[in-house]
């Protein structure tokens, strides 16, 4: 590897580390940021009940299709589709 793709390599390193560094300090500070957002008293029972998703939201997760390639029928193994 010459110079110039160390730098380009070093340089991902530190955005992914600032990142990580990002979502860490989020989880610590939330218990105090959140609920003076939302305009309830640290601490109090109502700061503690609150959750995410609420109830009155479903998640739904995605289909999951195997990988292209992963069937034996598959056109791109000379299968039969």
């Amino acid at each position: 590897m010459n110079g110039y793709q160390w730098t380009v390599l070093f340089a991902a390193w530190l955005g992914w580390g600032f990142d990580v560094f990002d979502g860490l300090l989020f989880n610590y500070v939330a218990p105090n940021c959140v609920p003076t957002l939302l305009g309830l008293p640290i601490g109090s029972v109502a700061a503690s009940n609150t959750r995410w998703p609420p109830p009155t939201i479903r998640i739904r997760r995605p289909f999951r299709r195997p990988l292209p390639g992963a069937s034996p029928n598959d056109s791109a193994l000379g299968g039969r589709t």
